[in-house]
């Protein structure tokens, strides 16, 4: 498929086809619902059987398919430190796996000069590494020590081996957002259609993926957020004019339809990622998958680290419906009133299995044992904290802007405790 397919393609035919992936269900299959108690025994029998090392079936993947989506839960360590374990293992892999890019969600496009110097340069760039971060689309962008040490990792992985083709870093974010979101002499005003790519950031994502990896017929992981590499719907809009129910596409429902054979997503398992947060520091308040029988499959595999596939029997069995039920049970309802002309259209979301969402899963190690990222000290100089001003609108020091993130990301507050310390 060419590139003038896809940026022509109209969304009225995405949605088109997305009405036609979603009213597919499983059929024979008996459904998982809330009531019924789980076989615990068939769940832990498949991982043992079909179940491989988190790195062994992620490298099986990489063969596979042209494209493999990681979504991951933000501000989780284990989660881009396993990225780097990836780089590593592709390397001393005898070249089995061949990999083109490393595309992140975590540097805009805007960047992509940057992230070329630093993969060329003769040392290690930390510089160029942190402006790429400063500009993630946050008001104090991505100041994340282990997603810092991804890109280390590739620099590092690819001159420790000279003869094997380097990794290039792909950033896929929207250049568009600083210009948007900041309207002043520095951030001019940008024109409609401008804005109207900003909004559709996921099929931006998907573009720059088709651009420079399929057009050239390459390999790529793409390591983002577990809702841009989904393959279900991120948010619902009604046109009461045209009757439409506009669904907005995350970048793997994107490729799922206009590539199906040549994506596979994995989703490194967590906890609710509508709150990716988490909403506090002790996981006995987490939203968790299937009201906590995930974690229970896990816990009688001893919580082994293991990545499997969801696409059938029985992880295929489990209801969407089910598995969320953290969002069923407050906003089913809701949904139906709200949108009830996309509810006629589309049936019960909630009846979905969870296979149409991911193709696999990968279990690192059990929630209790989740801690957060660390962010980086370096990384807040007197020219970046001016930048953070000026997005902010507001004179902001180090230690409000420590203190407003400790409360807003439980998950940082380790970390954060230090640097606020610091600044007493």
């Amino acid at each position: 498929m060419s590139i003038k397919y896809f940026t022509c393609i109209s969304i009225t035919s995405l949605l088109l086809m997305v009405t036609f992936v979603f009213a597919q269900k499983g059929i024979g299959v008996k459904d998982l619902s809330e009531n019924n108690s789980i076989p615990y025994n068939e769940f832990v029998q498949y991982l043992k059987d079909k179940g491989k090392s988190p790195t062994e079936y992620l490298m099986e993947k990489l063969k596979e398919h042209d494209i493999v989506m990681i979504g991951e839960d933000h501000w989780v360590r284990c989660h881009p430190q396993f990225i780097s374990e990836i780089i590593k293992a592709i390397h001393t892999d005898g070249n089995q796996v061949s990999l083109d890019w490393l595309a992140l969600e975590f540097g805009n496009y805007g960047d992509q000069a940057l992230a070329d110097e630093f993969i060329d340069a003769s040392e290690y760039r930390e510089d160029l590494v942190i402006k790429i971060l400063q500009n993630v689309p946050n008001n104090w962008g991505w100041p994340y020590q282990e997603y810092a040490d991804i890109f280390k990792t590739v620099w590092e992985e690819n001159n420790k081996y000279p003869n094997n083709k380097p990794i290039k870093i792909l950033l896929t974010d929207n250049p568009y957002w600083l210009k948007i979101k900041y309207d002043n002499k520095d951030y001019p005003y940008i024109s409609k259609q401008d804005m109207k790519l900003f909004r559709q950031r996921d099929r931006y994502m998907a573009w720059i993926l088709e651009q420079r990896v399929i057009a050239n017929d390459q390999k790529a992981i793409y390591y983002c957020g577990g809702k841009h590499s989904s393959y279900g719907i991120r948010s619902y809009f009604y046109n009461s004019e045209t009757g439409d129910c506009l669904r907005y596409l995350p970048a793997g429902m994107v490729f799922k339809i206009l590539y199906p054979k040549l994506i596979f997503c994995i989703e490194l398992y967590g906890a609710n990622k509508d709150r990716a947060y988490y909403p506090s520091t002790n996981p006995e308040e987490w939203d968790r998958y299937l009201d906590g029988k995930m974690d229970e499959i896990f816990r009688r595999n001893h919580n082994k680290p293991v990545g499997f596939d969801i696409t059938e029997p029985p992880f295929s069995n489990i209801r969407d419906g089910d598995y969320f039920m953290f969002w069923e049970r407050g906003n089913s309802e809701k949904f139906k009133k709200e949108f009830p002309k996309c509810f006629e259209k589309i049936g019960n979301i909630s009846d979905r299995k969870i296979s149409v969402s991911w193709d696999g899963i990968i279990f690192l190690k059990p929630l209790e044992e989740y801690v957060g990222v660390e962010v980086m000290e370096e990384y807040f100089d007197d020219a970046f904290m001016a930048e953070i001003c000026k997005r902010a609108g507001e004179v902001v020091t180090k230690k409000e802007l420590f203190e407003y993130y400790y409360e807003a990301v439980p998950l940082l507050r380790e970390s954060l405790k230090k640097l606020i310390d610091k600044e007493q």
